[in-house]
């Protein structure tokens, strides 16, 4: 009568035997879940190559043989609650180790975008930012880690990220100095560039607010120097969806700040697309106020001063004290107004030393500006070029005009031309644009550009050489995504030359340029 209990537990032994396999190739599918394109340390590869199962179907043909023969021999079949612990540890040590070697991955591939983001715009080149978008959309990871990264990094989840990829994403594309660029004009030539436009177009791929709202700006901004053309529905559905979500986000400082600041200048377009009412008697200084006050932090704290600063009719015009209090308390950019509030000039120049040894580097240029003033411009072109070389680079543009004079303003040409120049003056100001380019600052490639026309005009440079010279500059320039290059360039270079630029540079972002973005984006991945 042993047989049929025999059978019976054979027939037990053979179902478990069945779950075990089963569960083998549940961890073969969980090995999958690496990227095919991850960039895996060697230490990860051999952990992966571990947690690979080995041998399971011969290892349990000789543990059911065991089994049988305790059947044979009347010895009871049940697994200990010792054994049963040993298996659920070692269970444990190899997910242990799995998820260990995921999330290395992960973040090595978060790391290596990071990289090429930043390589995009230090060199400067926009096809780096869109290489490190496509190698984004390749990352393939649980929900749970990209909302850990998410919250390490403290990026913030704007209304329309439905998914923390999303979120990621725009964090990282986006560019963390475009307030303060636009604040600083030295500066805003970066909103134009053709690497953070391009950035802000990913930025706006992923949902995030901020970026849909400086891209439609920028590109709308861009378009209606050369147009009067209606706005493109393209930037105002932008302008809608970042303004809603900015709406909807008052706990956070920078959506405060921007709805703000952009009441302070276009109260009525701002208060349309946010559903607001304007109030008449202060034209949208009130509702600007009422933002900044909710956003609470130094930059909205100064956007109250500069809202009161507009508005003197209104409110009583801040003080030099003020602006300087929030300069000390950590928001520099305050140094530049208080500079200008105080009549004293001994006074201004002792502020704008401390804003340098502060480490406000911007305040370089004012520095220059007040030795120009006063006739001091030997001194004054030290503190422009200082101010280029740690890295403002419009202190380049402001040193080469200190040679020639401001080359875009044909008032100030026909007072001066430039064939009352020296010649030393002359390879002096080419020097100083041309390095405020290399920088990375299209405007120096521009005043190059409106330079070398002028020369040879009043035939200061021959044909040839001024034909070779518009080439090299214009190339580069349109290569940053100026559109004043990309202007001069249709007209002043060959049919052939410019179907070159068009098809290596990408297109001119006063107008083309904003389909291939509007393609880009509305493109399923």
């Amino acid at each position: 009568m042993q047989y049929p209990m025999i059978f019976f537990v054979y027939f037990i032994l053979c179902l478990n035997a069945s779950v075990a396999m089963n569960n083998s190739s549940e961890e073969e599918e969980n090995l999958s879940l690496y990227p095919k394109n991850s960039l895996t340390s060697k230490k990860q590869k051999i952990i992966q190559n571990n947690e690979a199962p080995k041998n399971s179907k011969k290892i349990f043909k000789r543990k059911n043989n065991h089994e049988i023969n305790k059947v044979q021999n009347n010895s009871e079949v049940r697994p200990t609650k010792k054994h049963k612990q040993a298996e659920k540890t070692k269970r444990g040590d190899k997910k242990e180790e799995q998820d260990i070697g995921e999330i290395a991955t992960f973040q090595k591939n978060l790391e290596d975008i990071k990289q090429q983001i930043q390589e995009g715009h230090r060199e400067p080149n926009w096809k780096r930012i869109y290489l490190g978008h496509k190698m984004f959309e390749t990352l393939d990871y649980d929900e749970s880690l990209w909302e850990i990264y998410a919250r390490d990094s403290k990026a913030y989840q704007w209304p329309s990220q439905k998914n923390w990829k999303d979120v990621v994403g725009g964090h990282l594309f986006f560019p963390e100095k475009t307030l303060e660029w636009e604040n600083i004009y030295p500066e805003s030539y970066n909103l134009r560039r053709i690497d953070n436009l391009w950035a802000f177009a990913v930025g706006a791929k992923f949902n995030h607010a901020l970026s849909k709202l400086y891209l439609a700006k920028m590109l709308d901004k861009l378009r209606s120097e050369y147009t009067d053309a209606a706005t493109p529905e393209f930037f105002k559905r932008f302008y809608k969806e970042a303004f809603i979500d900015l709406k909807k986000s008052p706990d956070n400082p920078d959506a405060c700040y921007v709805i703000g600041t952009n009441y302070r200048y276009n109260s009525y377009s701002v208060a349309e697309y946010l559903g607001e009412e304007v109030d008449r008697v202060t034209l949208g200084c009130k509702n600007a106020i009422e933002w900044h006050e909710t956003g609470k932090d130094l930059k909205n704290q100064f956007g109250i001063l500069e809202v009161k600063s507009n508005a003197k009719s209104i409110y009583i015009h801040p003080t030099a004290d003020e602006y300087l209090a929030l300069a000390r308390a950590g928001y520099m950019q305050a140094y530049t107004k208080a500079a200008e509030l105080i009549k004293d000039d001994k006074e201004r120049k002792k502020i704008r030393k401390e804003a340098i040894e502060k480490g406000y580097n911007i305040a370089w240029l004012g520095l220059g500006g007040m030795y120009k003033i006063r006739g001091r411009i030997d001194k004054a072109r030290e503190c422009f070029a200082k101010a280029g070389e740690i890295g403002i680079t419009s202190g380049y543009i402001k040193l080469g005009i200190s040679y020639l004079g401001d080359i875009q303003s044909e008032m100030e040409m026909k007072e001066k031309p430039l064939n009352t120049r020296t010649k030393e003056e002359i390879e002096n100001g080419i020097k100083a644009f041309r390095l405020a380019g290399k920088a990375g600052n299209p405007e120096g490639w521009e005043y190059l550009a409106r330079l070398y026309q002028q020369l040879y005009e009043k035939k200061l440079i021959s044909k040839e050489d001024y034909q070779d010279k518009m080439h090299d500059t214009l190339c580069e320039g349109t290569w940053l995504g100026s559109a004043s290059c990309y202007h001069t360039a249709y007209f002043r270079l060959t049919d052939s030359t410019f179907s070159f630029i068009l098809k290596n540079y990408g297109m001119p972002p006063q107008h083309e340029l904003r389909y291939t973005i509007e393609q880009f984006i509305n493109k399923k991945d």
